[in-house]
């Protein structure tokens, strides 16, 4: 067992999963400290001086274990609800049940009746834990489960009635707020690189190994969109689980060929349009592979802005293909901003599709890099964001 500095966490690397507990952070206490010999210290004041400082740092300690700073929690926090906003003019509600209104506040920015992570709060005259009424919940971030995409329905068919966005925060609090446990989470892949003081883990991707997404050993299969130099997650998901991995990226000056047994490079890229012999779109590429009716465990992509044309193209041309897919692990790009632009919009979109197909949040990560981080309302946010969405299904 290793510890190493993780995004301001402590953790403890084993096999599978991980387990994460606080640290202090404070800056170390000189070398050396420069002393007059000549003058006299009082030992009481030594002792007092010495006996505050302990409670200064004891006092820190507990409020950095008690929860805000920017400490990563798992298990996920309780889904909360969203304000109910106007849909998009023009489009019928094709018969979407009411949204569940946001509750007036039962104490400072909780909604009545919101689980505590690690508590209990009485709803009705039963109490629930937390992390029970996260896993019974069905209901999506914008629709409730009885609206959700079935696997009987023509995907594109369904007419997901779509919300404006006009808070910044709520697409945040949407990528922030995990819609389910997921009972065995792996981290795959990864590699150390040290930023300011602290080692941090990065390039490493999150896949749901539960017993309800039924990964076998040496039968599943994997789309990896984007590698650069970065290896890591497909030789593990490669070699761990003998799933057969197809990796794609135009930007490595390689040609196609085998990198070992399980895993088949492509030089090609994914898009939401065909561009000529180096990017086409998804349902192509699936063709090309003979994959058009195949189970996929995990859908990776990181292509670097390009996975809004991608989600794009799929869920409005065609959904059906994401029938068969059981996470979707993507990076998020260029979310700077304090106010909804073109993008932030683009992405709400994509989000609520999803979510009306049946996709939830259930791992999500800012990127570890300070110099893309920034302050939105007194909250640190990023510009990129790791994001895996699994299907709330057995399969």
């Amino acid at each position: 067992m290793k510890l190493i500095r993780y995004r301001s966490a402590t953790v403890s690397l084993f096999t599978e999963g991980y387990r994460e507990t606080p640290m202090a952070t404070g800056k170390a206490w000189p070398s050396s400290t420069k002393m007059n010999t000549n003058v006299r210290v009082n030992s009481a004041s030594v002792i007092i001086g010495f006996l505050a400082g302990c409670l200064v740092c004891l006092t820190w300690i507990q409020l950095t274990r008690s929860g805000t700073s920017e400490l990563r929690n798992f298990p996920p926090p309780p889904a909360r609800p969203y304000p109910p906003q106007k849909t998009v003019p023009g489009r019928a509600n094709s018969g979407l049940q009411p949204q569940p209104q946001l509750q007036p506040p039962a104490g400072k920015n909780r909604p009545s009746g919101s689980p505590k992570v690690g508590g209990s709060s009485e709803v009705g005259a039963k109490k629930v834990d937390g992390t029970s009424a996260l896993k019974s919940s069905r209901d999506g971030a914008f629709y409730p489960e009885a609206f959700i995409a079935k696997d009987d329905e023509d995907w594109k068919k369904k007419k997901c009635p779509l919300r404006q966005l006009t808070n910044i925060e709520d697409l945040f609090s949407y990528i922030d707020t995990r819609r389910f446990i997921c009972e065995k989470p792996v981290m795959l892949g990864g590699n150390l690189r040290k930023f300011g003081r602290y080692l941090e883990i990065v390039g490493e991707k999150w896949v749901c190994m539960s017993d309800k997404y039924n990964v076998k050993k040496g039968d599943c299969k994997v789309l990896s969109f984007g590698i650069s130099q970065d290896w890591t997650f497909d030789d593990a998901i490669s070699t761990k689980y003998g799933c057969q991995v197809y990796a794609f990226d135009p930007t490595i000056g390689m040609p196609d060929h085998n990198r070992s047994d399980n895993i088949q490079f492509y030089n090609l890229g994914i898009s939401g349009t065909k561009r000529g012999n180096r990017m086409d779109r998804y349902i192509n590429i699936l063709k090309k592979l003979h994959l058009e009716n195949a189970t996929i465990d995990f859908l990776k992509l990181d292509v670097e802005g390009y996975e809004i044309g991608v989600f794009q193209d799929v869920l409005l041309t065609t959904p059906n293909l994401l029938k068969n897919v059981k996470m979707i692990g993507a990076e998020l790009h260029d979310l700077r901003g304090q106010r909804p632009g073109n993008i932030h919009k683009q992405y709400w979109k994509i989000f609520q599709l999803l979510d009306c197909l049946g996709f939830k949040v259930w791992f999500s990560e800012k990127n570890p890099v300070r110099g893309l981080h920034f302050l939105l309302h007194g909250k640190v946010r990023a510009c990129c964001y790791e994001v895996v969405w699994a299907r709330d299904k057995q399969w």
